[in-house]
C-alpha cells in the first residue's frame, strides 16, 4: 500500500493516519499494546488475581486472638471459658508451621459432705506447635486442619474449711489435632473457627480433652498474586 496522497489526506483526523501508517508497516496499531488489547478496548492495568488473593505465600505471617470454651466431659463438664492466641509461619500457600497458646479458667466446684466443706478451682495452659495444612478454595472461605505437639499444664487449688488450703499442679505432653475454617473479611482480616482435640500422655492416652474458639486473625507481609 502506498502513502494516502495529501489531496486525501485532507480532514482526516491523525491518529487514523497514525494508524493506516501502522498497519502498513505490520506494527501494532498506536494506542494498543496487543491485538488482544486493540479488541478488549485497550491493555488493563496490573492487579490483584481476586481468585488467590487469600492465599498465603513462603514467608506470610498469621497472627490470631479469640475466646473459646473448653471441653471435658469426665471432670467438670460445664464449658469453660478459653483464652487462645496463635501466630503461623507459611512455606507456601498449603503448609505453614503454627505456634499456639491458650488459658482456661476451670471454674470452681464447691460441695459439702460428712460435715466438711470444699471449695476448689484451677486453670489450663496449652502450649506448643506443629503443621497447619490449608485447602486454598480460591474464595474467602478457607478450610485447613492442624496436627500438634504440646504441652498440658493443670494447676488447681483447694480450701477445706478447718484444714486449710492446698494446692498441686499436673503437667503432661499431649499430642493433639483439629481443623477450622477462615472466612476473610479483607485480604490481611479473617474470622477463624476452630476446634482442636488433645490426648495427654495421662494413662495411655485414654484422656482428651477439647476446645471450641472463634477469634480474628491477621494477615502480614502477603506479597499480591
Amino acid at each position: 500500500m502506498t502513502d494516502a496522497s495529501p489531496q486525501l489526506q485532507q480532514g482526516v483526523p491523525e491518529d487514523i493516519l497514525e494508524a493506516m501508517a501502522a498497519r502498513q508497516a505490520a506494527q501494532p496499531m498506536p494506542f494498543f499494546a496487543t491485538p488482544s488489547d486493540a479488541l478488549s478496548g485497550g491493555p488493563k492495568a496490573p492487579g490483584l488475581n481476586p481468585k488467590s488473593q487469600y492465599n498465603a505465600h513462603f514467608g506470610t505471617v498469621d497472627f490470631g486472638a479469640g475466646g473459646g470454651v473448653f471441653i471435658y466431659t469426665n471432670v467438670a463438664p460445664a464449658g469453660h471459658p478459653s483464652v487462645v492466641t496463635s501466630a503461623s509461619v507459611a512455606f507456601d500457600k498449603y503448609i505453614a508451621a503454627y505456634g499456639e497458646f491458650a488459658y482456661t479458667h476451670i471454674a470452681g466446684e464447691a460441695g459439702s459432705g460428712l460435715g466438711i466443706n470444699l471449695f476448689g478451682t484451677g486453670y489450663l495452659l496449652d502450649y506448643g506447635g506443629g503443621a497447619h495444612v490449608t485447602i486454598p478454595t480460591r474464595s474467602r472461605i478457607v478450610p485447613y486442619g492442624t496436627l500438634g505437639f504440646g504441652r498440658s499444664d493443670l494447676r488447681g487449688s483447694a480450701s477445706v474449711a478447718g484444714l486449710g488450703s492446698f494446692s498441686g499442679r499436673l503437667v503432661a505432653w499431649n499430642f493433639n489435632l483439629g481443623g477450622g475454617v477462615k472466612f476473610f473479611i479483607t485480604p490481611k482480616v479473617a474470622l477463624d473457627f476452630d476446634f482442636r482435640a488433645y490426648r495427654p500422655t495421662l494413662d495411655g492416652y485414654s484422656l482428651w480433652y477439647g476446645r471450641a474458639s472463634l477469634g480474628v486473625l491477621f494477615r502480614f507481609n502477603n506479597k499480591k498474586s
